[in-house]
């Protein structure tokens, strides 16, 4: 799930830059947010479960452990899975919060217009040198 996340995040921030509407501080912000996130939830998390699962009986540990109950539980309700599958996660994070509000000039743009615009200045500056 994570690695989905980082990888969705990373998107946004290259989208961003892309159609300029972002600056490359973006990548910035995305390590250090992710790194973030990594660090104070993931980690911990990680650890954690680790530990719970390392100390169960394998045998036992379907009808024992608290997380598998849920998601047996879950597995006889589709909506209450789907619901529980879709909740927003304290791991997610929106980069195209990050986006600024006018276009940057980064040199990374794909607007036609924009090319278009800067092929009609160069003919016009080569037809005043003439």
């Amino acid at each position: 799930m994570t690695a989905c996340l980082d990888v969705g995040g990373l998107a946004d921030c290259l989208i961003g830059y892309h159609q300029g509407k972002a600056g490359e501080e973006i990548l910035d912000t995305y390590a250090e947010v992710r790194r973030e996130i990594f660090l104070k939830y993931v980690d911990a998390r990680s650890i954690k479960n680790l530990d719970r699962v390392s100390k169960a009986d394998p045998w036992t540990v379907s009808e024992t452990d608290k997380f598998f109950g849920i998601l047996k539980e879950l597995k006889e309700d589709k909506q209450a899975l789907k619901d529980f599958l879709l909740k927003v996660s304290s791991i997610e994070y929106d980069f195209t919060k990050h986006y600024d509000a006018e276009p940057q000039t980064n040199g990374a743009s794909n607007n036609v217009g924009e090319k278009e615009s800067a092929k009609e200045e160069a003919a016009a500056s080569l037809q005043l040198q003439a």
